[in-house]
């Protein structure tokens, strides 16, 4: 379960990055498709990390009860 988050915290992290470099080069161009672009890769900026908290506290929230279902699903 360890490995698993750790993976998924790399790969949200790598978003990120990608993200911010998005933005940062989306404000510098001045196109249309640059403007839209760096509206959404702000917004996303902003919703990807509290999408990720969320899953991290629901996914917290499970663990017990999974714990739970696999030992009486071994006895």
């Amino acid at each position: 379960m360890k490995k698993a988050r750790r993976i998924f915290a790399l790969i949200g992290a790598i978003i990120l990055v990608g993200l911010y470099i998005t933005t940062l080069v989306s404000a510098l161009i001045q196109t249309e498709f640059a403007k839209n672009l760096f509206f959404i890769s702000l917004s996303a900026s902003f919703i990807l990390p509290a999408t990720i908290y969320g899953f991290t506290l629901f996914m917290k929230a499970l663990t017990p009860s999974i714990e739970v279902m696999l030992k009486e699903h071994n006895n």
